[in-house]
C-alpha cells in the first residue's frame, strides 16, 4: 500500500501534541496542585508531596507518545 505523503501539517500536529503532553500538562498538574494547597509552591520542596506530580507527568508523556495516545490524552483533558 502506498502511504500518503507527509506534509508539514502532520509535523505541526505532532509537535503540538508533544508540547502539550510534555510541557503544558505537567505544568498544569503542578499549578493545579498549588491552587489546591498540596505543595506550598511550584518548586515542591517537600519530597513526599512530589509523588503525584512525578507520577502523572510521565503518564502524560507516555499517553502523548503511545500509538493512539492522542485520543487518550484528549479524553483525559476534556473529562
Amino acid at each position: 500500500m502506498c502511504r500518503p505523503p507527509r506534509t508539514s501539517w502532520n509535523g505541526l500536529g505532532r509537535g503540538l501534541l508533544a508540547a502539550l503532553s510534555c510541557g503544558v500538562v505537567p505544568i498544569g498538574i503542578i499549578a493545579l496542585g498549588v491552587r489546591r494547597g498540596a505543595p506550598a509552591d511550584r518548586h515542591i520542596r517537600v519530597r513526599r508531596r512530589r509523588v503525584v506530580p512525578m507520577s502523572l507527568s510521565p503518564a502524560s508523556v507516555v499517553a502523548g507518545v503511545a500509538p493512539g495516545g492522542t485520543a487518550a490524552l484528549t479524553y483525559a483533558l476534556l473529562t
